[in-house]
């Protein structure tokens, strides 16, 4: 037989021999433990959100040819990253290893913004199809015989082959302050020749 329930004057159902509760107090802790789960559910899921954007910012870098995450750099860093500088005035050679080192000209400005304004022009006109419009026309006077490949060169990448006397350098990339004209006979064999020099200035740059 089920024990009977005697109401006491708060409302309570109290029952001999047991422990008694108000309805309305049993809806308070139920909304209360409701409401304390909810919070730990959202304090973890913003925890997680954070640790995301943190730990992928570094991964998610990819090379472009106008990049302005880098900073501001001279010579000395392009130095320390491996570069040999030529006798010329910031034109050097670099590669993973000796027997892959190819050419490259330099030029530093104050800033990204200036690089890009000032100098992106003038990097177009020294590189690739422009410098075959413009090779007796350069604004970058010095250095602008060595721009030119008289020799004969094949230059092969996953974008095509070109063959044949034209310009040392393919295409250009600005990372941070520098911009980097950078050997290949067509464009993409530059860019990955530039991709591979930024790649060591970043290695360098965080050690």
């Amino acid at each position: 037989m089920a024990p009977r329930c005697r109401h006491d004057t708060t409302g309570a159902c109290r029952v001999k021999g047991g422990s008694h509760m108000s309805a309305t107090k049993r809806h308070s802790e139920r909304s209360n433990g409701l409401a304390a789960m909810v919070m730990v559910i959202a304090l973890l899921t913003a925890l997680l959100a954070v640790a995301a954007c943190g730990g992928g910012a570094a991964d998610e870098w990819a090379f472009q040819k106008i990049d302005s995450s880098g900073g501001v750099y001279t010579i000395d860093d392009l130095l320390a990253a491996g570069l040999a500088k030529a006798e010329s005035a910031w034109k050097g050679f670099w590669g993973a290893d000796a027997a892959s080192r190819t050419d490259y000209e330099l030029r530093f400005y104050l800033t990204h913004e200036a690089a890009v304004q000032a100098g992106a022009p003038l990097a177009d006109e020294a590189t690739g199809e422009e410098l075959r419009l413009k090779k007796d026309s350069q604004t970058w006077t010095e250095g602008a015989k060595d721009r030119w490949r008289s020799t004969s060169a094949t230059g092969q990448t996953t974008g095509g082959v070109h063959t044949g006397p034209g310009p040392m350098y393919g295409d250009f990339a600005i990372f941070g302050n520098v911009i980097m004209l950078c050997e290949g006979a067509i464009p993409e064999q530059a860019l990955e020749r530039c991709e591979g020099l930024v790649l060591a200035l970043r290695e360098a740059s965080t050690d």
